[in-house]
């Protein structure tokens, strides 16, 4: 079973991968005397340590659906002698081979091998291999739903997973810094659009309050979760908004065009240190 679910830090050297790059899958080979009626295998823990670690294909019997089989990892189990079998683990084997003494000799390694090979091509199913690759809009947080599904009326399928914003960055790219970020209502990205704002940096946009009039706060590129608290809005003209109580601002009546809105935050933590960044928004009263 996976001690840690950060591959660093995992103790067992059986940690299976699938990468878009290559899939490295291993077995696990038991060898038994046969059955004991005092050291017995409990059937629970058995399928959970072999789930631990899992391959998931569509279950085709079932036709197009979003039902999925698990595929554990693969196990074989070795009896010399011809012993009996512990049933719990012979049900949950991809091969069970028993084999006797001769010439004072065994001979079971090439069906060991062979077994293992059959069984990594199960988990594998090198015939059926797709690799997806989508852009995704998810900069912030952690436990995003994200569901994959066919278009075709036919063949329906479809696959719901749970990332975090880590999850889109590729292992071979640099992690961008968190980024402090003033959005719209339903987190709406305002960009720096404006022909006369054209070359300005990463940390600032433009927006007009003919279209929106309340900003909130937000802090890309991380998982960590914030509240209204750790972040200071400051403003120029000063008497241009107002707070409220969900940490978000308000641009008051007869404002002064254009304000200046920035939001600034310093408590982000990032690589076991913390950090601040801020964010500069330039209101015209209208487009």
């Amino acid at each position: 079973m996976r001690d840690s679910n950060t591959l660093a830090a995992d103790a067992n050297d059986l940690v299976d991968e699938v990468t878009p790059d290559y899939i490295k899958l291993s077995n696990l080979v038991y060898f038994s005397a046969g059955y004991s009626a005092t050291n017995v295998f409990n059937e629970e823990f058995v399928v959970k340590a072999l789930e631990s670690q899992s391959t998931y294909i569509y279950d085709v019997s079932q036709g197009p659906s979003s039902t999925t089989i698990n595929l554990g990892k693969g196990l074989i189990y070795v009896i010399p002698d011809g012993g009996s079998e512990d049933d719990v683990i012979a049900a949950k084997s991809d091969a069970v081979i028993k084999d006797s003494l001769s010439n004072s000799a065994y001979n079971f390694s090439s069906s060991i091998i062979d077994a293992q090979v059959s069984a990594v091509q199960k988990r594998a199913v090198l015939d059926n291999q797709h690799v997806l690759r989508w852009s995704s809009s998810i900069r912030s947080g952690s436990g995003h739903s994200l569901e994959i599904a066919t278009r075709t009326p036919e063949d329906k399928y479809s696959y719901t997973l749970s990332i975090d914003s880590y999850d889109v960055i590729p292992s071979n790219d640099a992690m961008p810094l968190p980024q402090v970020e003033i959005t719209g209502v339903n987190d709406e990205y305002l960009a720096a659009n404006d022909p006369d704002n054209a070359g300005a940096p990463y940390n600032s946009a433009i927006a007009f309050a003919s279209q929106i009039s309340t900003f909130y706060p937000a802090v890309r590129w991380t998982n960590q979760t914030f509240t209204s608290s750790d972040y200071t809005w400051s403003s120029l003209p000063a008497d241009a908004i107002t707070i409220n109580a969900n940490g978000s601002v308000s641009i008051n009546s007869g404002a002064t065009y254009p304000i200046t809105l920035t939001l600034s935050n310093s408590n982000i933590e990032h690589q076991g240190s913390t950090m601040t960044d801020d964010f500069v928004l330039t209101i015209e009263e209208k487009l």
